[in-house]
């Protein structure tokens, strides 16, 4: 089966089955894994375990007008950009008590994290944080200031982070937590904790919790690499 494509190649935009296409059914000639497998992928910077994903069809090298070596298709000229992903999440707030979820899945299972996840198409910032907040938690929320905004480089990520109210106080499980909790502010589990943004989100919160929302200010912060115990 053939593959037809709007793509930007070397020669400006163009249409057409590529060869290269039927093989991962992946525009990114990327082999394409199940979102919720948790297989362990090689870190994204790792520039010769990326090369081994790369559809055979395709090089590296740097477009004329380009400074940045990318992945180009050799049938119709496609330029895998590798542009950052969205990560967007909620730190839900009832009756001075955050909502975390431990999590189901790889990486890092069994640890908690304020919910939150990849950011699909058609939707906000704030519409993905209540999106994901719902699938983690089966809580709804209303979406409130800006929290936190981290660049992760390392692992080609934005991750955003926003104040949420729960107005009924609601929440159990879903399917990719394997329990939900309600911590007062003394008793987050900052040893069991999985991902640097989303703890930072926190810390932020608890020291400008007592001023008025009109007054908060973001975080905003560049994470680098860290210990092997929190791998993102």
């Amino acid at each position: 089966m053939s593959v037809l494509r709007g793509v930007r190649s070397l020669n400006g935009w163009r249409a057409g089955p590529c060869p290269a296409l039927p093989r991962s059914n992946a525009p990114l000639g990327l082999q394409l894994r199940p979102r919720n497998k948790p297989d362990k992928e090689p870190p994204v910077n790792d520039q010769a375990a990326t090369d081994q994903r790369l559809d055979p069809s395709f090089h590296r090298t740097v477009p004329e007008g380009d400074h940045i070596e990318r992945a180009i298709c050799d049938h119709c000229g496609f330029i895998d950009y590798h542009n950052p992903r969205v990560v967007v999440g909620a730190l839900p707030i009832f009756e001075n008590r955050i909502l975390l979820a431990r999590r189901a899945i790889e990486p890092r299972r069994g640890y908690w994290t304020v919910p939150g996840g990849f950011m699909e198409k058609g939707e906000s910032l704030q519409q993905g944080a209540a999106r994901e907040t719902w699938e983690e938690c089966l809580a709804r929320i209303e979406v409130g200031p800006l929290l936190g905004m981290f660049t992760v480089p390392h692992i080609v990520q934005v991750q955003v982070f926003f104040y949420a109210d729960v107005p009924d106080g609601k929440a159990k499980a879903g399917p990719e937590s394997l329990e939900v909790r309600w911590f007062a502010f003394d008793e987050i589990p900052w040893e069991d904790y999985s991902f640097p943004a989303s703890k930072k989100t926190i810390s932020h919160y608890l020291k400008i919790k007592d001023s008025p929302q009109a007054s908060w200010v973001p975080r905003l912060e560049t994470l680098a690499p860290v210990s092997s115990g929190e791998a993102l």
